[in-house]
């Protein structure tokens, strides 16, 4: 069996640049918060006191903790890594088992391919800047660690949430 290296590019290319882009997207740096800090900060100064000022304010000390939590975050390299090889290489294999001629190829297939789109989620998973513990994974709001400090929640948040 010959693999046509252009055809194979060609079928896989809408779906990586998506992939490729939305992870650019999701690992870009602080710089889209001190952006939108800046912007705010510049309205602020041209707003009377109002309601509409004290909102703003809210909203300038949101993503000051944002960004706080940013810089105390980390992403989970090893997994990424993981991820980023595997998740080719059980579509490929998804690929290359449903073309085989035997009863089990297609069942091993989808096998295949569900795990590809597992290892899809992971890159995304461990790409993200989020407070994680020692092992890499996430830590929530509210759990101790290294993000008990970053995972400052406003009280009005707070509240706003369902009960478990």
């Amino acid at each position: 069996m010959s693999v046509d290296w252009g055809d194979l590019v060609a079928k896989s290319l809408p779906a990586v640049v998506p992939l490729l882009t939305a992870l650019y997207a999701a690992t870009r740096g602080p710089g889209v918060i001190r952006e939108r800090l800046k912007n705010d900060a510049e309205v602020l100064e041209k707003l009377p006191d109002s309601d509409a000022r004290t909102q703003l304010l809210e909203l300038i000390g949101d993503e000051v903790r944002a960004l706080r939590q940013y810089n105390s975050a980390k992403r989970d390299l090893t997994s990424l890594g993981m991820a980023l090889v595997a998740a080719p290489a059980l579509g490929y294999l998804a690929l290359w088992l449903a073309g085989l001629g035997p009863w089990w190829g297609p069942p091993a297939a989808l096998v295949a391919g569900f795990l590809a789109l597992a290892c899809t989620y992971g890159i995304f998973e461990s790409a993200q800047r989020v407070p994680r513990d020692a092992k890499g994974r996430r830590l929530q709001v509210g759990q101790s660690g290294e993000a008990s400090e970053a995972a400052d929640v406003p009280p009005e948040v707070e509240s706003a949430r369902p009960a478990e």
